[in-house]
């Protein structure tokens, strides 16, 4: 029998193991604002402090998500590459030069042709687009 899916902003049972240097890890799934599990960790002296620093970070993530919840359909594509990028480095699961890559792709190649466009305005091949700007694609020469 499968598991009953986990409410949005909620976690499963939390476990724990012991890391080589002897501290306490407690792991749990957290149901994300995009409907995704992931596995959340977090280390303490003790049981007891690994669990509060766990259920610190589901608190985080749970304000960061209700304070960005103002995203829509005309919501400017801009805003959703800076929800994104913060979302990602309240994650912290990738490196910090991985980051900085992602920034600078978003900033250098993506927003320089979407940011003038509404969520609602990009979609698929054959959805209604603006033309495409004169100086795209920039020359690479």
């Amino acid at each position: 029998m499968s598991r009953k899916r986990l409410t949005i902003d909620t976690f499963g049972g939390i476990g724990y193991r012991k890391s080589p240097n002897g501290r306490t890890i407690a792991h749990a799934r957290y149901r994300d604002w995009d409907g995704k599990n992931r596995l959340v960790q977090a280390t303490g002296d003790t049981q007891c402090a690994a669990e509060q620093a766990l259920k610190a970070q589901f608190a985080k993530r749970s304000l960061f998500r209700s304070a960005v919840s103002d995203l829509a359909p005309n919501s400017p594509f801009p805003d959703l590459v800076k929800y994104w990028l913060e979302d990602l480095e309240l994650e912290g699961r990738i490196s910090k030069r991985t980051m900085q890559l992602y920034e600078r792709n978003m900033h250098m190649l993506v927003l320089p042709v979407f940011e003038s466009l509404t969520l609602r305005e990009i979609g698929p091949p054959g959805h209604s687009v603006p033309p495409r700007r004169a100086d795209w694609p920039p020359s690479l020469g």
